[in-house]
């Protein structure tokens, strides 16, 4: 959850370094890395912070420190079609959605060959191993992975937005559920190794580029 100085310091160089205009993170917590990453954002150049957190307590604590840090001009909500690929998409979330939400990424159209590279925090254990697996396969792999989970949704971006339009909050998950990733698109993942606070458990941060 709380992204710590270290991992932060190597996140924060990859966004001086790639200087992306759009950054999205899912799991926003309370506001520690919407703060850190949106400000490195800024000095960076870009236009804007999207940070999703699906708890409406963290969510209202993260607004408000976000708004006192000044950073409310590029700190935004993701609301329908806006954007039409990731620069720097940041995973922070519940680690057995980190898979099924790259694949929803992926099914979108959201991730740019050359252009997008994905940051994940807390690899080395449980789901996150599937999903480090996943961007390491090769396509044959990548399409058997899929095929193995039970994922059939294979509705385009257009059809995705519109099933999820004007639906309640539990029939937009549903309508969005078990979608199949696209398995052509090739990345090069490093997994970056960090002390735990866990004794005899892994922490990691993955990077991955989406190649051409």
């Amino acid at each position: 959850m709380n992204i710590g100085a270290t991992k932060g310091d190597l996140i924060s160089s990859l966004i001086a370094k790639h200087r992306p205009a759009v950054m999205v993170e899912l799991g926003g917590y309370v506001g520690y890395s919407a703060i850190r990453f949106g400000d490195a954002l800024r000095h960076a150049g870009g236009k804007q912070y999207l940070s999703l957190e699906i708890n409406s307590e963290y969510a209202a604590v993260a607004g408000k420190l976000v708004e006192l840090a000044g950073l409310s001009d590029i700190h935004e909500l993701l609301h329908d079609n806006v954007i039409d690929h990731i620069e720097l998409l940041f995973f922070d979330h519940f680690k057995d959605r980190y898979l099924p939400d790259l694949w929803l990424v992926e099914r979108l159209g959201l991730l740019k060959p050359g252009v997008s590279t994905i940051v994940a925090d807390n690899i080395g254990r449980g789901p996150t191993l599937d999903y480090v697996a996943y961007l390491q396969a090769g396509t044959a792999d990548k399409l058997k992975k899929i095929e193995q989970s039970g994922a059939r949704n294979d509705l385009n971006r257009t059809e995705l937005l519109q099933a999820v339009q004007g639906k309640s909050e539990e029939a937009a998950v549903t309508a969005i559920e078990n979608v199949a990733g696209d398995p052509s698109l090739k990345y090069e993942t490093e997994v970056h190794e960090f002390t735990s606070r866990h004794p005899g458990h892994k922490d990691g941060v993955a990077i991955t580029e989406v190649k051409a």
